[in-house]
């Protein structure tokens, strides 16, 4: 007889949609919504609704985290401008038609003399807002939020090379370098700023003139300011895959993912959220 058999071998435990990362973003989302609701005075001032800014960085740890897992389950890489186009055909005809009827709503309930500047439309059209501060404070109406997808393109040009990167470092270097970029800049922004940890409070909204302006938008938007944040994600998505090496390791993940919600809950409903210099990226 022949023992042999033709079934297909099992999939590997980390392929398949990240199911628990659409949870994540309902709550970061829905969180965030809440947050600019409070700033507005347009919701009760329930205290935990005034952290929701706080998810913004998230969604740069979780790109990349989700490019990351995405490149390790395939054989053959496709990066540089080729990668940047594919990702921006899957954006950019929805962003245009958000700057369209941004323009259009301010029109209609400001009048022609509330329209943007021309230079402030060609940064927004051009996805550079997150390189000029000023501009992205301006938000062209109503689209402030956008600067996110302009810290992206950087992201995705850079990616080829953060992946192999990443890609190759041993399992303790992953473990040591996820540390570093989740400590290490926001440690050296507490100690730089102790003695005056109000700076950010001379900037003047929409400016760039002062030093402190810059700086500000610098820190709020800046792609160099968030690029520890998704090479974190990149990070991640190799410690996902380590977790799930073996049947124990998938145990002790599966055990400790609902206790991040709960610390999450508590960090927001006591206030630890309110490190030094928070209220910079309101």
């Amino acid at each position: 007889t022949n023992d042999r058999t033709d079934a297909p071998p099992a999939k590997p435990a980390d392929q398949g949609r990240l199911v628990g990362v659409d949870f994540a973003r309902y709550v970061a989302s829905v969180h965030i919504v809440l947050g600019h609701l409070y700033q507005g005075g347009w919701i009760d001032p329930v205290g935990v609704y005034r952290f929701g800014f706080t998810w913004v960085p998230f969604f740069f740890l979780l790109s990349g985290f989700v490019l990351t897992h995405a490149e390790l389950r395939r054989e053959k890489h496709q990066f540089g401008w080729q990668y940047v186009q594919k990702r921006l055909r899957g954006i950019y005809p929805a962003y245009a038609l958000g700057i369209v009827a941004s323009l259009g709503t301010r029109a209609w309930l400001r009048g022609p003399e509330a329209l943007p500047s021309a230079s402030d439309l060609l940064v927004f059209s051009g996805l550079l807002q997150a390189w000029v501060p000023s501009a992205a404070e301006r938000g062209l109406g109503y689209l402030t939020h956008t600067w996110f997808l302009s810290c992206l393109v950087p992201y995705w040009l850079c990616f080829g090379e953060i992946f192999r990167l990443v890609h190759r470092l041993p399992e303790s270097m992953v473990i040591l370098a996820s540390v570093v970029c989740a400590t290490a800049v926001p440690g050296a922004y507490v100690v730089a700023t102790a003695g005056d940890p109000g700076w950010y409070q001379a900037h003047h909204h929409g400016h760039g003139g002062l030093v402190v302006d810059v700086a500000v938008g610098f820190l709020k938007f800046s792609p160099v300011a968030y690029v520890h944040v998704f090479v974190l994600g990149c990070l991640l998505a190799r410690v996902r895959r380590m977790a799930l090496a073996t049947p124990g390791r998938r145990r002790r993940a599966a055990a400790l993912a609902p206790l991040s919600y709960v610390v999450l809950a508590a960090v927001f409903s006591t206030g630890w959220a309110a490190v030094p210099g928070f209220k910079l990226l309101l």
